[in-house]
C-alpha cells in the first residue's frame, strides 16, 4: 500500500458562504475492495480518508465550506 495526503479543497464559486455541507465520494468499486475506487489498472485501487475515517465509494461525509 502507498498513502500518500492530498488537500480536498471545495468551494461555492461567488459565494463567502460558510456553512455545513454533505459530500458524496462518487466512483465504482474496485474488483478487489468495496471500500476502494476502481482505477484503470484493475490491480490498483484509491482509498480515502477523512479525518481519520475511510470513505467508501458512494458514501458521504460531512464538511464544511
Amino acid at each position: 500500500m502507498i498513502k500518500q495526503n492530498q488537500n480536498l479543497d471545495y468551494y461555492c464559486e461567488g459565494s463567502n458562504a460558510s456553512q455545513d455541507i454533505a459530500v458524496r465520494l462518487v466512483g465504482n468499486t474496485s474488483g478487489f475492495s468495496s471500500e476502494a475506487i476502481q482505477t484503470s489498472n484493475a490491480n490498483i485501487g484509491i482509498a480515502m480518508l477523512y479525518k481519520g475515517k475511510l470513505i467508501k465509494p458512494n458514501e458521504i461525509f460531512n464538511s464544511k465550506l
